[in-house]
């Protein structure tokens, strides 16, 4: 009984991840918007492990942490997290590899280098680094039978893995990189149409 909380800043970042399969199962919960200066207290207590949001709190109080780890919570209660190991690689495969990309963001968004290194480090992310991976997963649904999932012909956390990172890519970093992903997408016929099918489901 009662709802889940999950906690993070009122932005379109990591938690649209969780928020997606709570969504798509229609698991009761609420959204706790975070300001920064809420934060600032809150990382201070002991409610979150690691000191980092996003935060899921169960109806008992528990607190779970980490977007992996909350992510296997939550695919084990929805069961989009298959018992086969090499179709559980291909979820893994499909987290890691967004979460590469993802990292590379980061180099240029939070760590303050000077401007030029900004500018070297954008044109490598436009030039290099999105090709490479959109690339990998225009190759990797090439070679799946049924195109609408990524994992096994149905809806895993594979799926809600490379949406949500898609929606911060081009969301929470409109400003910088997003219009990148937007551009290059068009080159990849295969991942644009898996895309474009599942943000109208």
């Amino acid at each position: 009984k009662g709802k889940m909380k999950l906690y993070y800043f009122p932005v379109e970042g990591r938690a649209e991840i969780i928020k997606s399969i709570l969504r798509r199962f229609k698991i009761d919960f609420e959204f706790v918007g975070v300001t920064h200066e809420e934060w600032a207290k809150l990382k201070e207590t002991e409610k979150f492990d690691f000191k980092q949001m996003p935060g899921l709190e169960l109806p008992s109080g528990q607190m779970l942490v980490q977007t992996p780890a909350i992510m296997e919570y939550l695919g084990t209660i929805c069961k989009t997290i298959p018992d086969d190991p090499l179709k559980r690689y291909e979820i893994t495969w499909w987290y890691a590899g967004c979460e590469d990309l993802m990292a590379k963001i980061v180099k240029f968004s939070y760590d303050n280098p000077p401007p030029e290194y900004v500018k070297e480090l954008v044109d490598k992310y436009e030039k290099v680094h999105i090709p490479h991976y959109l690339s990998a997963f225009e190759r990797k649904i090439a070679k799946l039978e049924n195109k609408d999932y990524l994992v096994g012909g149905v809806l895993t956390n594979a799926d809600f893995w490379l949406t949500g990172y898609w929606k911060m890519w081009t969301k929470l970093y409109a400003k910088s990189v997003g219009h990148m992903f937007e551009e290059q997408l068009k080159s990849y016929p295969l991942l644009s149409a898996y895309l474009e099918k599942k943000f109208k489901e």
